[in-house]
């Protein structure tokens, strides 16, 4: 409000001084009414641009605070954004790393009944060779130019032998020795 009393009191002396100056008025009580009529004209006009500055003011206030308002809301929204885009990455990677433990629980378990099936295999192989009359060991000369097997590496002064059982040499197309058998 003082700031409005001095630009009218500094209004009211320059018109004044243009009316006394410009007008070329002689009579001073003359002047003093139009510079009284210039004061209160000047007094309005600045009244008016103080009221139109004050609009101005607090319109670009009122923008400013909607601008920043905005830009807040703006990088809300982003950081928001970004929260749900990391979630996201974790929640994918959460259900990559448990779909790769499941597959290696997979794998696992398959070499694990492999191995179980292997051994059980070999385990029959063993116990039907024990049990057959055919699961003897045999030998056979190492040279492979023999058309015998023997029960003693020894038989026929064999030099070098090869270990077979009876069913392997048979099927080689070995026979049997006459003096062993």
């Amino acid at each position: 409000m003082k700031r409005s009393r001095g630009k009218l009191a500094i209004s009211a002396i320059l018109a004044f001084v243009l009316c006394v100056s410009f007008a070329g008025c002689s009579d001073v009580g003359r002047s003093e009414d139009s510079a009284s009529s210039s004061i209160s004209s000047s007094s309005l006009t600045a009244q008016s641009s103080d009221r139109a500055q004050e609009a101005t003011s607090s319109s670009a206030e009122d923008e400013a605070a909607k601008a920043g308002a905005e830009e807040r809301a703006t990088e809300d929204a982003e950081a928001r954004a970004q929260q749900e885009a990391e979630a996201e990455a974790a929640r994918k990677a959460a259900e990559e790393q448990a779909a790769a433990e499941a597959e290696a629980a997979r794998k696992a378990a398959a070499e694990a009944e492999a191995a179980r099936a292997a051994e059980s295999a070999r385990q029959q192989q063993e116990s039907a060779a024990a049990t057959s009359p055919n699961a003897a060991v045999v030998y056979v000369a190492a040279s492979g130019n023999g058309k015998k097997y023997h029960s003693s590496p020894s038989c026929s002064n064999m030099k070098g032998t090869r270990q077979l059982s009876v069913d392997e040499a048979q099927r080689l197309g070995y026979g049997p020795c006459k003096k062993c058998y």
